[in-house]
């Protein structure tokens, strides 16, 4: 095998497993939400029971779903600026300085979107809706003044919290994205976009 091959091999390789971690971070965050989706039917069962102080426990439990979601996605767009910099580098030098192929990443980065998207849009509607909701019910029900007390506390800090860490990755993927239009991208293959 001489070294251009090499190159290519190593080039595919390096490609396919950053490929392989894009989507399995996908799927990680995707069992995120469906696990905090089981814990809240669990603890909204629970607290039918006269047992309504359980829904305070859910701001926690979207709070933990919701920083994970982000470090995912915040994981997903490194990959992906990865793939669109230095690895597009290193093809386009495999390619005597022309630009190579267009992989899917290179490909996607005009359609990305910088504002609030649809997938905070379910983040909203999946997350910090049952968590608003887990917090006036139980605020409603509970009849200990220090439960409600201490737990109403509790679930506000952890909303705005979950609510704060959204915001924090919606500007994370903004400046990834922004950074990403902003470069020097070779321009695609046969002027597709």
């Amino acid at each position: 095998m001489d070294e251009t091959e090499l190159r290519q091999a190593f080039l595919l390789r390096y490609y396919e497993d950053t490929r392989a971690e894009i989507v399995q971070r996908i799927a990680s965050r995707d069992v995120a939400l469906t696990l905090f989706l089981g814990a809240a039917a669990v603890l909204i069962g629970l607290s039918g029971t006269t047992q309504a102080w359980v829904l305070y426990v859910l701001p926690v439990l979207g709070f933990g779903a919701t920083a994970l979601r982000a470090n995912h996605t915040r994981n997903i767009f490194n990959a992906t600026r990865f793939l669109c910099t230095q690895y597009r580098e290193e093809v386009d030098r495999l390619f005597s300085g022309s630009p190579g192929p267009t992989h899917w990443d290179l490909w996607n980065v005009p359609k990305l979107g910088t504002g609030f998207g649809r997938g905070d849009l379910a983040n909203a509607t999946l997350i910090l809706a049952p968590q608003l909701l887990a917090v006036a019910i139980a605020t409603a029900t509970v009849n200990s003044p220090w439960a409600r007390f201490f737990g109403l506390t509790v679930g506000i800090i952890f909303v705005i919290s979950s609510v704060l860490m959204q915001i924090s990755s919606i500007r994370d993927r903004r400046d990834t994205v922004l950074s990403l239009q902003a470069a020097q991208l070779p321009p695609l293959l046969g002027g597709q976009s």
